[in-house]
């Protein structure tokens, strides 16, 4: 079969290749200027290093920082990378996605019918479903099958970022121990190498990411879990997982238990994703800072044709893609009564830290050594990520952001007044001493 016929799969990769096309005519024009606009950076962060200011910030960068993330990044046991790739890489993304949406949408709505919690009375479906133990109180209720913010959640969202957390952790699994040796080949010594292959040294970072990940779930459910108890306070209908008591306190009803572990679970399995993808970007860092100036100058070797680097792009899209279909999750979560808790407010502060930093630092650290180590020339610095890649990170970057700046304004009116009169404020600030010296200028040289 060839790509030229009318099959659907021709049909597809002629579509593919001419995405590709215009996905190099538009970045063709601006290549050069992002490379002396790199430059321009790097020299800037350069000069900001050598002050008092920047020697803090770098002890920071190469001892606190490096070290708090290898610690607390899960490390994968010799054997267990052979087991999960005979395991959980036999299940498609498909399989992980309804997987979800059973153990979300269908176990909710078949315990809420037990509670009595699935639907008015008096609905059609009432009859089949156990007698609502809150019916007689005149307080607002919202049934299950009236919360359409949820279903919608438990469909298709939810699902989504499920799959995608279980595929950065397969991804790491099976990968890590090779991106570990590309890191220790590098540049590191044999004592460095065999070193980190202790297994005492594995078993802690274990150990430690469990604790960190354990006590993150432990306090952002505990916190969302008061803040839907409070009786009216910040969620005024009472949610088919709760119950109200004759002395007007709210209670998890059986549904809330269910309601409360699957909601641990999902914020595990995310918090988990994204330490798994931390952990490859600290081997990448590692490779970063070992590699030698004659692999950089190698003009026959290209960092987007190395495999472990085409991994890591992978998986950097990887993770757009779940902060991008997170954010949609937030931003539907936020239209709903529920949106009003803190948590709504602290995952925001906590997705805008992950896209802005987490994510790319570790790239933009590999570019920025690998053009250090060619001298800075204009004609030595390689983006890591492919046409397609950079362009899709663009698209998903803007949509987060779009999305958290509409939650923060309906959160904060005025937020994104606030937001352009600072952008207008930097860039005057920006260009002022260009004003200034335009404005000397036409005063030595007055226009005739």
């Amino acid at each position: 079969m060839t790509p030229n016929d009318g099959s659907l799969l021709g049909r597809t990769k002629n579509a593919l290749s001419k995405i590709d096309r215009i996905y190099d005519y538009l970045e063709a024009p601006p290549r050069a200027a992002n490379a002396k606009t790199f430059h321009l950076l790097a020299v800037l962060g350069q000069s900001i290093m050598k002050t008092k200011l920047g020697a803090y910030i770098s002890k920071f960068g190469r001892a606190g920082y490096p070290l708090a993330l290898t610690a607390l990044a899960p490390a994968v046991p010799r054997g267990v990378n052979q087991i999960v790739a005979r395991t959980m890489t036999s299940r498609p993304f498909w399989f992980w996605f309804f997987t979800a949406m059973f153990f979300c949408l269908v176990l909710n709505a078949a315990f809420t019918c037990g509670a009595g919690t699935f639907t008015p009375p008096g609905r059609a479906l009432s009859s089949f479903c156990a007698a609502d133990p809150n019916s007689a109180d005149p307080g607002e209720h919202l049934y299950f099958t009236q919360d359409v913010y949820n279903i919608v959640l438990y469909l298709l969202v939810v699902p989504a970022y499920v799959a995608f957390d279980i595929t950065i952790i397969k991804l790491f699994v099976t990968t890590w121990p090779d991106f570990k040796r590309f890191a220790d080949t590098a540049g590191a010594s044999a004592s460095d190498a065999s070193a980190d292959l202790l297994p005492t040294s594995t078993n802690k970072r274990i150990a430690s990411y469990f604790i960190v990940v354990t006590l993150v779930v432990v306090v952002f459910i505990t916190g969302y879990i008061n803040d839907i108890l409070k009786p009216g306070a910040l969620v005024r209908p009472a949610y088919w997982f709760v119950r109200t008591t004759g002395s007007g306190d709210r209670v998890l009803n059986s549904v809330g238990a269910y309601y409360l572990i699957m909601n641990a679970a999902l914020l595990f399995l995310t918090v988990s994703a994204l330490w798994c993808y931390i952990a490859i970007s600290m081997e990448i860092a590692r490779y970063a800072k070992n590699v030698g100036p004659a692999q950089a100058n190698d003009k026959d070797y290209s960092l987007k044709k190395d495999a472990h680097v085409l991994l890591f792009s992978q998986a950097l899209v990887y993770m757009k893609i779940l902060v991008a279909v997170y954010a949609i999750n937030i931003f539907i979560w936020s239209q709903s009564p529920l949106g009003v808790v803190n948590n709504a407010l602290v995952s925001l502060i906590a997705l805008l830290l992950v896209m802005t930093v987490f994510i790319p630092a570790p790239r933009i650290y590999l570019e920025y050594r690998w053009h250090a180590m060619r001298s800075f020339s204009n004609d030595g610095y390689e983006d890591t990520r492919s046409t397609r890649e950079k362009w899709t990170t663009r698209a998903l970057d803007w949509l987060v952001f779009a999305l958290l700046v509409f939650i923060a304004e309906q959160r904060f009116p005025g937020f994104f007044k606030s937001l352009h009169d600072t952008a207008i404020w930097l860039r005057d600030t920006a260009m002022a001493p260009v004003n200034y010296l335009g404005n000397l200028v036409l005063q030595i040289f007055p226009a005739s």
